[in-house]
């Protein structure tokens, strides 16, 4: 704990050093696979990052120009998204290889469905 000038006290921070994140900008082929019902849709998609928040893109679909999701990446390659899968809004978690330039994230829906995308370029 460190004391201010004012008498004020400040907590002591623990963490990591600032990094760079990947940046997923561009165009991605989506694949999303739903285990349960056995379905496979595809469809490109672009990854737009959205200006003075590093790390957060909006998910764009690539025929339309629809926002169909968002995503964070960290600086350890972990990813967090919400993307609209067969007009369900689906919270997904995974992780991103920059050597392979593909990012596969996966969840489960309100009706306990796994649902699996990968992206890659």
């Amino acid at each position: 704990m460190l004391e201010t000038s004012d008498g004020g006290v400040l907590s002591k921070w623990n963490g990591f050093l600032e990094s760079s994140v990947p940046d997923l900008t561009g165009n991605w082929a989506a694949t999303a696979l739903n285990k349960a019902l056995h379905t496979t849709a595809t469809q490109t998609d672009d990854f737009v990052s959205r200006t003075g928040e590093p790390g957060v893109f909006n998910i764009l679909d690539g025929t339309t120009g629809d926002t169909v999701g968002e995503a964070i990446v960290t600086s350890r390659n972990r990813v967090r998204a919400h993307v609209a899968v067969d007009s369900q809004d689906v919270a997904l978690a995974g992780t991103y290889n920059s050597k392979r330039q593909i990012l596969l994230v996966n969840s489960s829906n309100g009706a306990k469905q796994k649902i699996v995308i990968e992206f890659g370029r």
